[in-house]
């Protein structure tokens, strides 16, 4: 899943786009301006779907030669250490076992993750059976804890620390305009349409510098990121009016360690920004347990 965190990595950098006032067209001054303004974001809405087409290597979609999952949501990102969010999720794929659809609730907190499994269609054959009881169950957030476990706190980084990233994003000028395309309504807002490539030693000298203001702390995969600098179409539409980045669409093949080949698409669509975000918590809830949610097996988990 590596891959698909540093698209999600990527995608929040870019969600953190605000732009300032009174810019021309040029599409380099748009892009500068998004960029500098990048650390202004405090809360957004959010929709989106990602699909992929191929033999996806994480075990969990071993098999699904296609997957699609489509989410929305809201996050409050003015302080990570209050980071709130909402999202619900429904994932639909298929093999040749049949057909796969899983949606799921997530509200997570500070201290702890909500979910609930709110729609469930698996194979019978499959190693492992999801219960679809629309139960609300909690996960505690350990601030040791991996990155990749269930229930792990991004809390690895301080305030202040959290600060200097965000001003780290402001100075950094990661896309280069390769094209400008006419003008859209997106979103309800007409925008500017941009095809932009990765500057590689831009995205370089950024990963250098977040990993010297974490001290390392959030473990990042240069390789997967520099991946995402070649044989990628990304497409960004900026509003007009307070040149708020309010689409994304990213494209592309990856192709894995043991070279198998995945197609995929993000589209992203930003609304709301600084809209105060409300996430309140389940009112009744029960412990995580993997053994009542999935039954047994659980080693392709």
């Amino acid at each position: 899943m590596g891959r698909v965190q540093t698209l999600i990595g990527l995608a929040l950098l870019a969600t953190l786009s605000l732009g300032g006032c009174g810019v021309k067209t040029d599409p380099a001054v748009v892009l500068d301006r998004v960029s500098q303004a990048m650390s202004l974001t405090k809360q957004a809405a959010f929709v989106g779907q990602f699909n992929l087409s191929g033999d996806p290597e994480h075990n969990l979609f071993e098999g699904l030669s296609e997957l699609s999952v489509r989410f929305e949501g809201r996050a409050d990102l003015a302080s990570l250490n209050g980071l709130q969010y909402l999202i619900s999720l429904l994932v639909n794929g298929s093999s040749a076992e049949g057909s796969t659809r899983i949606g799921a609730e997530v509200r997570s907190f500070p201290d702890y993750n909500y979910f609930r499994i709110t729609d469930v269609a698996i194979p019978l054959d499959l190693p492992f059976a999801l219960t679809t009881d629309n139960k609300w169950y909690k996960v505690k957030r350990s601030s040791d804890s991996g990155a990749n476990v269930l229930g792990s706190n991004p809390r690895l980084i301080s305030d202040e620390e959290w600060e200097q990233v965000r001003g780290l994003i402001g100075s950094s000028r990661l896309f280069l305009t390769d094209q400008l395309l006419p003008d859209e309504t997106v979103n309800g807002t007409r925008s500017y349409h941009l095809k932009v490539i990765i500057d590689r030693f831009a995205l370089v000298g950024f990963l250098d510098q977040l990993d010297a203001i974490t001290r390392g702390k959030l473990q990042l995969d240069r390789a997967a990121w520099m991946k995402l600098v070649d044989g990628y179409n990304y497409d960004l539409w900026i509003t007009k009016r307070g040149y708020r980045l309010t689409r994304l669409k990213v494209a592309g093949t990856y192709i894995g360690d043991e070279l198998r080949q995945v197609d995929f698409d993000l589209s992203l669509n930003l609304t709301n920004f600084d809209t105060p975000v409300e996430v309140t918590r389940p009112s009744e809830v029960e412990d995580f347990s993997l053994q009542r949610l999935f039954g047994l097996p659980l080693g392709n988990l």
